[in-house]
């Protein structure tokens, strides 16, 4: 940012010195309102930038007004990091998740959050997306006005450089990447890859380059290899290509190496990390976009000796920012033998992430096959909703353009090339993922594609106030568009909390889209052909060209009002910041908080789960989560491979797990846990073996172990003795409790056996477990357990029994931790309404505490 304002601020010097007399009449304030709207450019310029400024505010106030809780990732990357270093436990993985290796990376983001979070409450992280998305447009302009340098004035340049950033700020991908997923990295990667392709592009459009684009590319580079992962491959790729495109002239073996240099990590991680080479592994794929990279740059012939930029020695200084990412990955590497974690090269990731995926990942509806897998998904930048579904043809249009014109604009090559390496880089790395929160990754690709966006809308005569206006009426309904058909608006409790792509539309553009989206592109089909014969006309009849720009005044004004009304009535609402950062929308983290109630207060131990992240922040527990990748890889594989139940237990001890919680059938989850029971059967006996208790906290099943557990208070024991009340009878022996009912009466009856005890217990969490077994003659019953203090018949807790006629039931109960060492009354309930008999058996009725 200060690079650019530098900049700017350069020129207007420069401007001021050689015309020092425009600079004095600028300063009366009457004249200079004359020169601006004596030019149509002006004008659009000045609207641009209203418009822009605008979109801008819409922007933030999506990213700024929205929970943070409501964000799945904030908790389980960034928030955790975070308090673990205002705790002053530095990365200590006993907080976070289990494992060493998901903590080494460099924690740039985490600790200037903690700064933010002690200094400015949880409120202050919302600056981070609205900068990046800030930068984001600004960059995007600058971009595109370099892609047309050569083709079109300033004014004209400028103007469509605008455009290219409102398409940025509309398209689905980055409203829902900046509002749902705002506190994740990709933001931040995507301003730094950003600004590398702006700095590649200055660097492209000199002859010499100026020093500057080379310190700031370097700059970029070593940001983007510390915000995300990916990050490191696609800068080590744009980093050889500065060299491949601009310093190799008439060095064909010298471009051919950087080239190669540029695909070097993915040659790396599929070649001796894999130890195969395949065909349908993505290899053939890379092997091609090296090929295809080479001979663009063939292509290029505005291009400087090797020499000028490896000499003076001095010229290294402009590389010196990428030692600081430098530095993280020989850590890294001495370590644990790795680069970054995502794109961990290791033999057990790669060995055990296929059965990862195989439990966690849905498979992508568009591979049809694996032969097809490794082939980089083109298609998706152009029909998925996520991308713009209006945008199709304008984007084949400028993609065909760049093509057609690769040779004649070095700007396009390097389009061209820099999206050939995101595409092969994303689809090798990231499997072409565009489903649930992998839209952040498609998002990648939206200021690269705005900008063939504009490429695709331009004619040679299309820059006529009409078509300006023309392609701005472009932006107004596509925005419309996208908020009211592809977006679905996510509020809780009358709060803002982000953007999806509708659920319960079809992620690919629908036959609606495309035929709009060509109805859209007919204008500039026809003057593609031809010259309107509507400007012919206005050119011949000067005299009524008031009346023209009064037309234009009105539609700009009614395109404007479109615009307002539809970023105001998008469904963003206004909440008090300490409502939203203190409220949760329901189901919020998959339904976690009833299993965070009950481990606030439970005993000591570490915990195993599945999908369930959030844990370690509020309950400041080591969680061994089996969704994360590395946890998997270095621990829960090994534990889940035990050869048998003795083997388990003893591994459960030695990494201290005393807690095991799974999604439970209410959850949407429990796919995940059917298919780890199906690869690892030790699973299925955690509800038989009596070492386990168990208790089900709606979405999920909490099993506790306790090592040579006899039970706890056995409550149908000889030392406790039920009563029968109404048309009841029991009979009680040291094994079971017998409820019978016979009733003839009409009424509903509360029949039930009683039992007035104290449990003389430490206050803690209490589990009420029962085996029961219902057996049913004549008539419907339901049944019920119920504890109530019997002073003021206050009732502590009930709940239904579910049942099968028939068959065993069991059922554990999480019970207040206040009712210990007080007087309760325990009742089991046999309702009846109307004749009938029934029994109740119960076997097991014991007290357990946590």
């Amino acid at each position: 940012g200060i690079y650019l304002l530098l900049k700017k601020l350069k020129i207007a010097i420069n401007t001021h010195s050689r015309n020092e007399s425009t600079a004095i009449k600028t300063r009366n304030v009457k004249s200079l309102l004359l020169s601006v709207t004596s030019s149509w450019t002006n004008i659009f310029n000045l609207f641009g930038i209203a418009l822009f400024i605008s979109v801008l505010v819409y922007q933030a106030i999506i990213i700024y007004f929205h929970p943070i809780y409501t964000e799945y990732d904030s908790i389980f990357r960034f928030l955790p990091i975070s308090k673990s270093i205002l705790l002053g436990n530095g990365l200590n993985h006993d907080f976070y998740l289990g494992s060493d290796v998901n903590m080494w990376y460099p924690p740039f983001t985490q600790v200037i959050n903690a700064w933010l979070i002690h200094s400015f409450e949880y409120s202050a992280l919302r600056m981070f997306p609205i900068y990046f998305v800030f930068f984001v447009a600004i960059l995007v302009f600058a971009l595109t006005r370099n892609m047309l340098i050569q083709t079109k004035s300033r004014g004209e340049s400028s103007f469509f450089g605008l455009i290219a950033s409102s398409a940025v700020l509309i398209t689905p991908a980055l409203l829902v990447t900046s509002s749902r997923f705002s506190l994740q990295q990709d933001l931040g990667f995507i301003f730094f890859l950003t600004a590398s392709f702006y700095f590649l592009s200055e660097i492209m459009l000199h002859e010499k380059p100026a020093k500057t684009s080379l310190l700031m590319l370097s700059v970029s580079l070593a940001l983007m290899a510390l915000t995300r992962e990916i990050g490191l491959v696609v800068s080590v790729a744009i980093f050889f290509l500065v060299p491949a495109m601009k310093y190799t002239d008439r060095n064909v073996k010298l471009r051919a190496f950087f080239t190669i240099l540029s695909f070097g990590p993915l040659y790396i991680y599929d070649i001796v990390f894999k130890n195969k080479i395949e065909a349908n592994s993505g290899l053939l794929v890379v092997l091609l976009a090296n090929l295809a990279v080479f001979y663009i740059v063939a292509q290029l012939k505005n291009q400087n000796k090797f020499s000028s930029l490896v000499k003076p020695v001095s010229n290294f200084k402009y590389i010196g920012p990428l030692i600081i990412p430098i530095i993280f990955i020989f850590t890294n590497v001495i370590t644990f033998n790795g680069i970054y974690p995502d794109v961990s090269l290791s033999h057990k990731f790669n060995e055990a992430y296929a059965l990862y995926a195989a439990i966690f990942t849905p498979q992508n509806v568009l591979e049809k096959s694996d032969l097809l897998f490794g082939i980089p998904r083109i298609d998706i930048l152009f029909v998925s909703v996520a991308m713009g579904s209006l945008f199709i043809f304008f984007k084949l249009v400028g993609f065909g353009r760049i093509i057609y014109d690769l040779k004649n604009n070095y700007q396009y090559a390097l389009i061209l090339i820099l999206l050939i390496l995101l595409l092969v880089i994303w689809s090798f790395l990231l499997q072409s993922g565009f489903k649930t929160s992998d839209i952040r990754h498609v998002a990648y690709f939206t200021p690269i594609l705005s900008v063939i966006l504009v490429l695709g809308m331009i004619t040679a005569r299309g820059s006529s106030t009409f078509w300006k206006l023309y392609y701005y009426g472009i932006i107004v309904f596509t925005t419309y568009y996208f908020m009211s058909r592809n977006l679905h608006v996510v509020n809780y409790n009358n709060i803002f909390a982000g953007f999806w792509i509708d659920p319960f539309k079809n992620i690919i553009i629908s036959v609606t889209d495309v035929g709009i989206a060509a109805i859209l592109l007919i204008p500039l089909l026809i003057l593609t052909l031809k010259e309107l014969k509507v400007f012919r006309w206005r050119k011949q009849k000067s005299d009524i060209q008031k009346y023209t720009k009064a037309f234009v005044i009105a539609i700009f004004g009614s395109l404007l009002f479109i615009q307002v009304y539809t970023l105001s009535s998008s469904g963003v609402t206004v909440a008090p910041i300490e409502k939203i950062d203190q409220e949760a929308q329901p189901g919020w983290e998959n339904n976690i908080f009833q299993v965070i109630v009950y481990l606030e207060s439970a005993e000591k131990g570490n915990v195993f789960s599945v999908r369930a992240p959030s844990i370690s922040f509020f309950t400041n527990r080591t969680n061994f989560d089996l969704f994360n990748s590395h946890v998997f890889e270095y621990a829960i594989s090994d534990l889940l491979s035990s050869k048998n139940l003795t083997r388990f237990k003893n591994n459960l001890l030695d990494m201290g797990i005393k807690y095991i919680i799974l999604p439970n059938e209410r959850s949407n989850l429990h796919y995940a846990v059917v298919n780890l029971t199906t690869r690892y059967p030790i699973l299925k006996t955690l509800s038989t073996d009596k070492e386990f208790e168990s208790v089900s906290l709606g979405h999920f099943n909490v099993y506790k172990y306790i090592p040579g557990a006899t039970g706890g208070i056995n409550l149908i024991d000889k030392n406790h003795q039920w009563q029968p009340f109404g048309q009841t009878t029991v009979v009680q022996n040291p094994s079971n409790l017998i409820i019978g009912v016979g009733s003839d009466k009409q009424q509903k009856m509360y029949n039930r056996a009683f039992l007035q005890t104290v449990l003389k217990l430490a206050e803690k969490p209490l589990l009420f477990s029962l085996d029961y077994e219902v057996e049913s003659k004549i008539g419907n019953a339901t049944y019920a357990v119920e504890i109530r203090d019997p002073n003021t018949n206050r009732i502590i807790f009930d709940s239904l029994l579910n049942y099968t006629v028939g068959s065993s039931s069991s059922e554990s109960f999480l019970l207040p931790s206040d009712i210990v060492n007080k007087p309760l009354e325990f009742r089991i309930y046999i309702v009846t309404e109307g004749p009938g008999q029934h029994a109740l058996s119960v076997k097991k009725a014991v007290i357990m505490y946590t």
